[in-house]
């Protein structure tokens, strides 16, 4: 069987039919047909050998074969999707239409936050991927290619930073997150590297992973940033600081951290979820 990741809409499939079709088919005035309409929207998402062809007649047995669809029967995360996309076709069939597709949209938003599956629905009901899970594929990525003693940098990360969100006014606690986001930076860029450049501005002229120059330019000046304000890493220019340091700093350099890291580690792959 293949395997799903935790995190994905075919990890939580199962959860589908008492969060979505269930209550859909139980709003007053739905159509009898309704969930035999939906089922047969399933035709071609899925492989013929999971689909039941009997169903599409039968509303007892579309219902019962409904329930019985999992994440597997979906051959990617993006045929999911694309079948969620599809059922409001589905829906136009029936005079209650707007209705139903109001309410499906309900359901389906709640079933995404309830379950933290990073996607969210817009107004055509198109499904897009929220910034948190481009964040994720990029975390997934870097976690693949780090070593080691990088995991066990990480986790020393993850207590600093835990120490910054419940106490953000203490100027010490963001300066020590982000002094060692940027070592970890430094460390991911030298892996596979056996130069003698030592300082992350130096190591970005040595990666290959930017697309312009530019992006390498940014990164250099945010490690000028680590080097120039005071506490961080050193001493620094007290007259360069513009103001001290809050959380919309720490919460911003984290998430832009974390976003070079795709190019310091020069094995990482990232690649969106739904071609997993």
């Amino acid at each position: 069987m293949t395997h799903i990741p935790t995190g994905t809409l075919r990890s939580v499939w199962t959860e589908t039919w008492p969060a979505i079709w269930e209550p859909l088919s139980s709003i007053e005035g739905a159509p009898e047909d309704l969930l035999l309409e939906i089922y047969r929207s399933l035709m071609g998402f899925i492989p013929a050998k999971h689909f039941r062809n009997d169903a599409i007649s039968d509303t007892g047995i579309a219902e019962v074969e409904l329930q019985k669809v999992v994440g597997n029967y979906f051959t990617s995360e993006r045929r999911a999707i694309a079948f969620l996309e599809a059922v409001p076709e589905a829906l136009d069939e029936f005079e209650q239409a707007a209705m139903l597709r109001e309410k499906y949209s309900k359901h389906l938003s709640a079933f995404f936050s309830k379950f933290n599956v990073g996607y969210e629905v817009v107004e055509d009901f198109s499904i897009t991927p929220k910034i948190t899970t481009l964040l994720s594929d990029i975390l997934r990525a870097i976690d693949d290619g780090m070593s080691p003693e990088l995991k066990h940098q990480l986790d020393e990360i993850k207590v600093s930073l835990r120490n910054s969100y419940f106490d953000p006014r203490h100027q010490q606690n963001i300066k020590q997150t982000l002094n060692q986001l940027f070592i970890l930076l430094e460390g991911t860029a030298k892996i596979d590297y056996t130069g003698k450049e030592n300082t992350l501005g130096d190591l970005c002229d040595t990666l290959n992973t930017f697309p312009h120059k530019t992006i390498s330019e940014s990164l250099k000046k945010l490690h000028g940033f680590r080097s120039d304000y005071p506490g961080i890493a050193h001493a620094g220019n007290q007259s360069a600081c513009l103001r001290n340091l809050e959380y919309r700093d720490l919460a911003a350099l984290v998430v832009i951290l974390y976003g070079f890291s795709a190019y310091a580690n020069r094995r990482c792959r990232v690649i969106p979820i739904t071609e997993t």
